[in-house]
């Protein structure tokens, strides 16, 4: 992705995409456990996370737009989003929608490949 960047000031910058915005929706989402299976209470309860957090359905996009900021590390980049309300998402991703880190990784393929390639914008070294 060729990206370009508009600076808000010496420490932080907005990319701009040449793909639409992603879109986000507020969501408390499951906790599960390493094996991706929902925790759940001394009842048999399903548990949430306790905030609300902003999660995409995008996740290509969300990972070029990863990539692409961290080449701009130390910098704080920032992106335009599309906020999609939960009635629509609820209808479409959400039924299918998991995570085991709140986004802070993500797996890199299709789901039933073996060796999915995990890429987290914490630990990729700056280019």
């Amino acid at each position: 992705m060729e990206d370009k960047e508009v600076n808000f000031d010496e420490d932080a910058l907005l990319l701009v995409t040449p793909f639409p915005r992603i879109e986000v929706t507020r969501w408390r989402c499951k906790l599960r456990d390493e094996t991706g299976a929902a925790r759940v209470d001394a009842n048999g309860m399903e548990l949430y996370s306790q905030e609300e957090r902003w999660f995409s359905f995008d996740n290509r996009r969300l990972w070029c737009l990863q990539r692409a900021a961290v080449k701009k590390w130390p910098k704080k980049v920032y992106c335009e989003v599309f906020e999609i309300s939960q009635t629509l998402a609820k209808t479409r991703e959400l039924r299918k929608f998991d995570t085991r880190t709140f986004g802070l990784s993500v797996l890199v393929g299709r789901r039933e490949e073996l060796n999915l390639e995990k890429w987290c914008w914490k630990t990729e070294e700056p280019t």
